[in-house]
């Protein structure tokens, strides 16, 4: 790394020669609020500059702080020109930054407090960007082999791309545009995140919530089978209600995930937290023990297009008797339970009476180790039973006085039968 970092700076510090020739000159501080305009090539080397008034880059006009500078800025800049923060400098923003021409932060740090737009091209490399005011980006940006850092907002509208670089959101990052993550390291979001664009997770790539994630656009997880712990891992709260796609994995070891829209993965492993929504799951779902899957929002259709196996809970809530006010699962594949349990609650005060029916639970084939269900808020005088007839899983009301005793309960192979009293509200399947 340390070899890596002074080829670096003696890269850079030939580009800046050649970028800056001999007659640049070292600015001058502008204490008194006056406007500076620079068309030619100026630096700030080794010496603290504060800014109040204005600076202007015009057309070619470039402006570098380095070797050591501090550049504060409680003023405007302006740059339509070249603006750049490198080799040990240290730029920090209080006010107002506005890039249309080029901006680079290279090799030295970046701190912005106040508001930086950048309509042009804006590029991050080596070291680190912190943003603690608000970042405006409607250009392209780049970060390359960096560290960008969010405590405050920024808004994302163009194009930015994260390549072998680090993406590190606490606080509100805004993405209406295409946010692509390269190869390596990742996106971590302990902050909101929004996603209303384009969010690319690359082949080698990761990105860790622990926040809050909501994507009404586009995320696409397209990272390789055996990259090790990359894709989409989410130990936070994270809605879908647009697409996740791409043929990456999806991991939850917490938290909760609702997914509303569409969900296309290799597989979704949830071992950890709740999985609930309205919407449809292409792909295998593993369930493991201490995790829940909720279809609906709470009351609502979940469809998987693949495989499920569980050894955790599958919570249905019934809140009526028509579609749209009770849980529903649809596997289209196989349903094997290693274990776990199916758990019934009402909503809303919804009071069942003998006779009430729900169709629950679809599968293509059904297969168990143990499984049980259970049934709370019944009332008194009432019985309940769970019955499997080919595809379907369907659970009733019964009168009490119409349930027969436990000992002759039976699991059949060509139909499942079970029914409890009101009285017993537990049964284990072996």
């Amino acid at each position: 790394m340390e070899a890596k970092l002074r080829a670096f700076f003696l890269t850079s510090a030939t580009a800046f020669l050649i970028a800056f020739p001999a007659h640049a000159g070292q600015i001058a501080p502008n204490p008194n609020y006056a406007t500076i305009v620079v068309s030619d090539s100026e630096y700030n080397s080794e010496v603290p500059f504060d800014n109040y008034g204005v600076i202007a880059l015009r057309n070619s006009g470039g402006l570098a702080n380095v070797l050591g500078g501090s550049f504060y800025n409680y003023g405007t800049v302006e740059s339509g020109g070249s603006l750049v923060n490198s080799l040990g400098g240290d730029f920090n923003n209080y006010a107002d930054v506005k890039n249309s021409g080029y901006l680079e932060n290279s090799a030295a740090a970046w701190k912005n407090y106040g508001r930086l737009d950048n309509t042009g091209t804006m590029r991050n490399a080596q070291f680190s960007m912190n943003n603690y005011g608000t970042l405006n980006n409607s250009g392209t940006m780049k970060n390359a082999d960096g560290v960008l850092s969010n405590y405050g907002v920024i808004n994302n509208s163009g194009t930015e791309t994260h390549d072998m670089a680090a993406l590190e959101n606490s606080g509100t990052f805004i993405n209406t545009g295409k946010l692509s993550m390269g190869d390596m390291y990742g996106l971590d979001n302990s902050g909101r995140l929004n996603n209303s664009g384009t969010l690319m997770i690359g082949e080698y790539s990761i990105l860790n919530n622990s926040g809050a994630l909501t994507n009404t656009g586009t995320l696409i997880n397209t990272v390789l089978q055996g990259a090790g712990p990359a894709g989409v891992h989410n130990t936070g709260n994270l809605g879908n209600y647009g697409t996740i796609t791409g043929g990456g994995n999806y991991l939850q070891t917490a938290g909760k995930t609702v997914n509303d829209g569409n969900m296309t993965q290799t597989s979704v492993d949830i071992t950890g937290g709740t999985l609930s929504g309205n919407g449809r799951i292409d792909g295998n779902v593993n369930l493991e023990n201490g995790a829940t899957l909720s279809p609906g929002d709470p009351a609502g259709t979940l469809t998987v297009n693949g495989n499920l196996s569980s050894s955790g809970t599958l919570l249905f809530h019934l809140g009526g008797l028509d579609p749209g006010r009770f849980s529903v699962l649809n596997i289209y594949g196989n349903a094997f339970f290693t274990g776990g349990r199916i758990s019934f609650t009402f909503l809303n005060g919804f009071t069942p009476a003998a006779g009430d029916t729900w169709d629950f639970l679809h599968a293509n084939s059904f297969g168990w180790n143990t499984l049980s269900f259970e049934l709370d808020g019944l009332g008194s005088g009432l019985g309940w039973g769970v019955s499997l007839a080919g595809n379907e899983a369907t659970l009733s009301i019964t009168g009490e006085g119409n349930v027969p005793e436990p000992s002759t309960l039976a699991l059949l192979c060509a139909g499942l039968v079970i029914l409890i009293s009101g009285a017993r509200r537990r049964r284990v399947l072996r």
